[in-house]
């Protein structure tokens, strides 16, 4: 089963989901905030692990090693005649040159990258998970035109963490992160005897010994041809590229009675003839399938792997190619959401157990697959596409009443699939936010932000947990500090925040970045009615700066809110009737969302309560406030930074840490080169 082979690869992501159950604000998966680029697989240099254990020396070696006479005779695929020093220096030289070249992180390689992988190294013998079984779905699910065949992390499979009626799992995007290649590369040694220790034993050797050796020779390439052959197949049937590149290193040929010249050509022969047999034999004789290493120097290695990857890179394409043809086959099957095939209400306080997937979580989990698998492949406009498309699917089940599904009713709220939605929803909004930004899109990126902000915020007011819960603040705070992030992440790697001198307000344009100069744009502007000479702020991206301000003052607010219905409940003034008193306001509370047609469960649980006790919000004020200040200071913004500074001093008076506060403020005053007289109005203050 796929599912503990997962599971035992990491278990990580299954205590992550329990963790988010009620704690909407905690940290995202990071299977959905990842870039994502094609996996490539590595096998026979070890793993990443033998990085950081094994010893840099060259001279090392592995514990209680057989000694030089017992392994020429044991004259083994894994053992060959190489010192193990340098067949692990080797190892290690190819495995970092790999790895470093692996991309991991939030931010992509960048749209002039070419040939990027993510590079996993696992062992010589692993065996990667079997391809999922073909049954058809339960009939109780009543999908008569689902697809036929389902993984073990499918809402069809009993004991799925999204089984019935889950969308996505950070699971599923791990498996093909981390788990499920594009490419996979096998480094294999290539069998030679050990060179003898003497000139006599040297002299010793006779042309009978010869032909056996080249016998011996025949016998062990037709063995590495099989388990290469092997390999190819098992990953031919998942569609995956098999590479393979032989290690050869300290060949040595000897032949009596031969120049150098002549022993070296006849070595640079019979290479090509064994390397030949091989190809053919394993069934490797299509293009960029055999590899072969260079001579020993570490410059020639770095060529190699640049060759390799870029050599593969179009396979691994392909493979995510393949992959979304496949999910775009199964989205075109699904009946309509309006017709028969209609989802339950969630909501229904009599259904004891929950209900199979609807139609319209299936379209949701067909074009999240479908923008992971185009991000897969570096085709971002594909991605954004079926990214906005499952964000405006997912935005309806957080609805009263469904409007792509007629009949249906909303997500209940904080239910574990409340949780998860919010989840992936506030994901695929950074995701689109991200690679809008990769695009040198920002308008449209700012846009998004805007759009989720205001979308979840008359949903959350709608459903009883908006802006008069500590909940909503600490939820909208977490979504500028994240924009402000990435921001800085991107201008990091060389994006541009544009010029507001050169930006002009078009209603029509779905990007506001033009310049005023352009003579055409001016034309433009003349000729259509729609276009404003003004700049509307809110369209405009601004330096990371004002988002980490934005998040700074929400973060203010959720500490008010929370320490307001802290008060309400623990006053100590008020101990004798405190009881009496939340049973009034509990009263109030149902007897005014059951009018308004609003959940009752909009209490905040106990463990939200428990948690949010436990964070320092002024510590997380500050934090923010001082990264606002770093970023204006930056740009020059004199008033601003000053402005930053009282309200980080402001925020330590607040916590009751007075003396850090007067400091804090003196410090920056004296930075600025107010007059002594200042200084000592404020100290009075």
């Amino acid at each position: 089963m796929i599912l503990d082979y997962i599971i035992k690869f990491d278990k990580i992501t299954q205590l992550a989901l329990q963790n988010q159950l009620g704690l909407i604000m905690d940290s995202y998966p990071p299977e959905f905030i990842f870039h994502h680029v094609p996996l490539m697989a590595v096998i026979g240099l070890g793993t990443a692990r033998d990085l950081v254990e094994q010893p840099t020396s060259t001279t090392g070696s592995i514990q209680n090693p057989p000694s030089s006479k017992s392994q020429s005779r044991r004259s083994s695929l894994s053992a060959a005649s190489i010192p193990i020093s340098t067949k692990q220096q080797l190892s290690r030289t190819l495995l970092s040159l790999l790895t470093a070249k692996s991309q991991v992180g939030i931010w992509g390689p960048g749209k002039n990258a070419s040939a990027v992988f993510h590079v996993v190294a696992v062992d010589k013998n692993h065996q990667f998970p079997p391809r999922k079984p073909t049954m058809r779905p339960p009939a109780q699910t009543q999908h008569l035109n689902m697809p036929i065949a389902h993984s073990a992390i499918s809402p069809l499979t009993s004991g799925s963490p999204v089984h019935p009626d889950g969308l996505i799992p950070p699971i599923w995007v791990r498996k093909h992160r981390e788990i499920l290649p594009s490419v996979v590369v096998g480094f294999y040694d290539l069998w030679h005897h050990t060179s003898p220790d003497s000139i006599q034993e040297k002299e010793e050797i006779s042309s009978t010994q010869e032909g056996t050796s080249e016998s011996m020779d025949k016998e062990k390439d037709y063995i590495l041809a099989m388990e290469i052959n092997e390999r190819r197949k098992s990953l031919l049937e998942r569609g995956i590229k098999f590479s393979a590149s032989s290690m050869q290193i300290n060949y040595e040929l000897f032949i009596k009675d031969k120049t150098m010249d002549e022993r070296m050509f006849l070595k640079d022969q019979a290479m090509d003839e064994r390397l030949a047999n091989i190809r053919k034999v394993s069934g490797l004789d299509g293009r960029h399938a055999f590899f072969v290493l260079p001579s020993s120097q570490y410059g020639d290695f770095q060529d190699f792997v640049t060759n390799l990857q870029k050599s593969l890179y179009e396979y691994g394409l392909n493979y995510y190619r393949e992959h979304g043809k496949r999910v775009k086959r199964k989205r075109s099957r699904l009946p309509s959401p309006s017709g028969n095939f209609m989802r339950p209400p969630l909501s229904e306080k009599s259904s004891m157990s929950p209900q199979p997937l609807g139609i319209q979580g299936w379209m949701i989990r067909y074009d999240y697959k479908l923008a992971t698998f185009a991000e897969f492949r570096q085709d971002m406009e594909a991605a954004i596409r079926y990214y906005e498309s499952a964000y405006n699917l997912i935005i309806d089940l957080f609805a009263p009443q469904s409007s792509v599904t007629p009949g249906a009713t909303g997500l209940p709220i904080r239910s574990k699939r409340w949780v998860e939605a919010r989840i992936l929803a506030d994901t695929i909004s950074l995701k689109l936010c991200k690679l809008n930004l990769y695009v040198d899109s920002p308008s449209a990126a700012l846009a998004q932000l805007n759009k989720h902000v205001s979308t979840f915020k008359d949903i959350s007011n709608t459903r009883g947990i908006g802006e008069d819960t500590f909940e909503y603040w600490a939820w909208l705070s977490k979504q500028y500090r994240i924009f402000a992030d990435i921001l800085e992440i991107a201008i990091r790697t060389g994006f541009t925040i544009p010029d507001p001198a050169k930006i002009s307000h078009n209603t029509t344009s779905s990007d506001f970045r033009f310049s005023m100069s352009s003579m055409s744009s001016i034309s433009s502007m003349s000729s259509n009615p729609n276009t404003g000479s003004g700049i509307n702020p809110t369209m405009v991206l601004q330096h990371p700066g004002f988002y980490y301000f934005m998040a700074a003052k929400y973060n203010s607010l959720r500490r008010k809110h929370f320490l307001n219905l802290e008060k309400v409940f623990n006053d100590s003034s008020h101990k004798n009737y405190s009881s009496l008193l939340i049973l009034i306001i509990f009263f109030i509370y149902i007897i005014v969302y059951e009018k308004e047609g609003v959940d009752n469960s909009i209490l905040p649980p106990q463990d939200i309560l428990d948690a949010e006790q436990s964070i320092d919000h002024s510590t997380l004020t500050i934090e923010l406030y001082t990264k606002s200040y770093e970023q204006f200071k930056a740009q020059k913004t004199g008033r601003m930074t000053l402005y930053l500074a009282s309200e980080i001093a402001n925020t330590y008076l607040d916590a009751g840490k007075y003396e850090t506060a007067l400091k804090y403020i003196s410090d920056y005053l004296s930075n600025e080169g107010l007059s002594l007289l200042s200084r000592e109005s404020i100290y009075n203050i």
